[in-house]
Parts: structure tokens; sequence; C-alpha cells
């Protein structure tokens, strides 16, 4: 395959990198273990709101309990999508056919497809390419069509961008090769409910749960004081829920944006991040925000070197400690609209952060262990998704114990101090 005059083709793929974590299976593993108990919750918060627990029949029939009950259903989606992303984990098959029919997926012989698949074969991927070079809305992505198998769907602007800067479209391709060497095509890609909920639950929760809120809060009904705190918390309710799994999928692109620089191409990316911006309109990039990093963000991790690398391993487990900074501004204002003192305002808030970081430590104890151990997973996992074995860790060794050190640090301080 030629390369345009003046512009690097990717190192030989024996110099390739073993695989970063796994945020995204760790989450999931966390939120797997954590349905019994969510399960009694919401069976016990919808038998309230619907007059068989703490609340009589009268009080539950106001508009005000109707309109609680409506926020308690946006409340739910995050749940019952995640459940069914476990499901779709399971049956990545189904999954397949579901992505396949819906985008008018099929096997090519083009020339240009079997160039693709040369390249792909080049850099140790078995990857299916599936295509549809009608639709004009993306470059390519991946899917699963089994537990250890994944398919590339491959669309037009990908083909125009391989035949006028083969070398960007190489870099979005080894993008989602990177994606397929750590396991990601079961959590993300085409027909993932992880990215449909970071996408869509935004304004679904804006138009069915802030704006009823607001509207109730904002005519001085009697529960007014109540709907408003309550208004504070929903306000809060995206970063709460999604921070850890859009973290997740965000460290995901940025993981394998790195891949594709350690395989030679970082020109090529920053130009293929160029051609994905045309991609879509403005409201639909604004969306895949949520389930992408803004490519502003990418392109800074991108320039930005070796000094990304303790961030790039220590981010998930630290956004933790975010998600606690998030709870605290809606529910420390939220207990004074009700009328609590500030003084017991704030020995709640000290008791809850203990609490909070104490229940967090299932994940962020399995992330600093994982970090630890990385260095010697990261070849057998990498072949076990792969099927080849890398040649080198992705970073030194330092560098895995750097990150742990600091996630421990940080997050075990405070745990002790409010405990």
């Amino acid at each position: 395959m030629s390369v345009p005059t003046g512009q690097s083709a990717p190192t030989d793929r024996t110099t390739t990198p073993a695989a970063l974590p796994p945020w995204m299976l760790l989450w999931l593993i966390g939120f797997a273990l954590s349905v019994p108990a969510t399960a009694q919750y919401w069976r016990q918060y919808s038998a309230d709101l619907t007059g068989s627990g703490a609340y009589r029949a009268d009080v539950v029939s106001r508009p005000s309990f109707i309109l609680l009950r409506l926020d308690a259903m946006v409340q739910f989606v995050p749940t019952l999508v995640m459940a069914i992303g476990l499901l779709a984990v399971a049956l990545p098959w189904v999954r397949a056919a579901i992505v396949e029919h819906r985008l008018g997926l099929t096997e090519q012989r083009r020339a240009v497809i079997v160039e693709i698949e040369d390249f792909l074969r080049e850099h140790g991927s078995g990857v299916e390419v599936r295509a549809n070079l009608v639709r004009q809305d993306r470059l390519a992505r991946i899917y699963p069509a089994g537990w250890r198998r994944a398919r590339l769907a491959v669309f037009g602007p990908l083909v125009a961008l391989w035949r006028r800067d083969q070398p960007a479209a190489q870099a979005v391709l080894l993008h989602e090769v990177a994606h397929i060497r750590t396991g990601d095509q079961l959590f993300l890609g085409l027909g993932s409910p992880f990215v449909a909920l970071a996408n869509l639950w935004l304004p679904l929760l804006t138009v069915f749960g802030v704006l009823p809120l607001a509207g109730f809060a904002l005519v001085q009904y009697p529960t007014a004081q109540a709907l408003s705190a309550q208004l504070l918390l929903l306000l809060t309710q995206v970063p709460r829920v999604l921070l850890l799994p859009v973290g997740a999928l965000w460290l995901a692109e940025l993981a394998a944006d790195r891949y594709v620089i350690d395989c030679g191409l970082r020109a090529g990316l920053l130009r293929a991040l160029g051609t994905q911006d045309r991609q879509g309109g403005r409201y639909l990039r604004a969306l895949t925000h949520l389930s992408h990093p803004p490519r502003a963000l990418r392109r800074c991790a991108i320039r930005s070197g070796p000094r990304r690398d303790v961030t790039l391993l220590a981010s998930w487990p630290l956004l933790v400690l975010v998600q606690l900074l998030v709870t605290l501004t809606s529910a420390i204002p939220a207990w004074l609209l009700l009328g609590s003192p500030s003084q017991q305002v704030l020995g709640a808030a000290v008791r809850n952060s203990g609490a909070f970081l104490a229940d967090s430590a299932r994940l962020w104890g399995p992330a600093a262990v994982l970090l630890l151990t990385w260095p010697v997973v990261a070849r057998p996992w990498t072949r076990w998704w792969a099927g080849h074995t890398a040649d080198r860790p992705s970073m030194p060794k330092p560098t895995y114990m750097t990150a742990a050190l600091l996630v421990t640090i940080v997050l075990l301080t405070p745990l002790l101090l409010l405990s």
C-alpha cells in the first residue's frame, strides 16, 4: 500500500504494546454485584410511591406524588439500560444481527475492502469486515460477533478517506483494532446499550424529570420546597450516575488513541479527527460527547506525550472522588431547603462522605490492585482478545506503580480522616 509523500507509515506490528486496563469491565462487574441491593431499593421506593409503603394511598394520589412517580421512572432508566447491557454482553451475536440489519451491513469483496482487510491482518487483527458504503454519517466502528469475535463496520467516508489520505484512514482502523485488543467491543461500539444510555439519557431526564419538577416549584405549589430540593438532586443525577461508566468509555477512547500513536500514526490520527468533526450535525456531535471525549480533549491528549500516562491510568478510580463532590453540591443545599440546621447538615455530610468512600472502595480498591498487577496481566489479556501476544508492556512498570500509589493515597486519606 502506498503512503503519501512526507507522511509516516505505521511501525511494524511486532513493536506494538499490550492493552491498557479495561475500566468498563471493572465497572460492569461492580454494577452486577450491586444488582440485588439495587433491586431491593427500587422495590421499596416503588412501594412508597404507590401507597403500599411508607405513605398512605390518599397522600400518593396528590399531583406532587404523581410527578415524583414520573421522576422515579426517569431515574430507573439507567438501571434498566445497564441491565439490558449485561444481557447484551451475554448475547453478542444477537447484538450483531440487530446492528447489521439496522445499518445494512454486508460482507463485500470490493478492492478497497480487500485492501482494508489486508491492512488489518498486517497488524495481527482477525476482525471481520462488514460494509455499507452508501451511509455517510460515520467512518468505522466495531461491534461483537461473539464473545471473542469482533466485526468492523466500514462506511462510505472511510473509503473516501482511504483513497485521499491513507495514513489517516489507517489511524481510524488502528483505533478500532486497539478496542478489540482490550475486549472493548462487548461494551462499546455499534449497538452498545451503554453508549445509547450515555447519549440519550440527558435529554430524557431534562424533558421528563427536570422540566416538570421546575414547573411545580415555580408556581409555588404547596410542596414546592420539597420539590425544589428534589430538583437540586435531579440536576446532578446525570453526573452522579453516568460519571463512572462515561469515564470508562472516554478512557477507552483515549487508550485506543494512544495505541495509534505507538504505531507511528500521530499525525494521521489528528487529521482523522478533523474528518470526524465533519461527520453529522452539530447536535449529533454534542450528544456523542457523552460517549466519546470531546475532540479538543483527544487532541490535547494526543499532543501531550508521555506526561499523560499516569493521568490516563489513575483517572478512572479517582472519578469516585469527583462523584462524591458532585453529590455534596446537590445534597447539602437540598437538606438546607428542607429546613435542616446547618450544623446538622455539615455533620451528616461528613458522616455520609466517609460512608460513601468506604462503600466505593469496592471499585477503587480493585482498581488500584489492577494497576499494580497490570504489567503482568496485560500480555495474556491482549493475547486472549487479539489472538497474539504483544511484545512489550503499554507503559513502564513504575508508571503503573505510581498510578496505583496515587489512587490509594488520594482516596484512602480522606476515608481515614472521615472515619
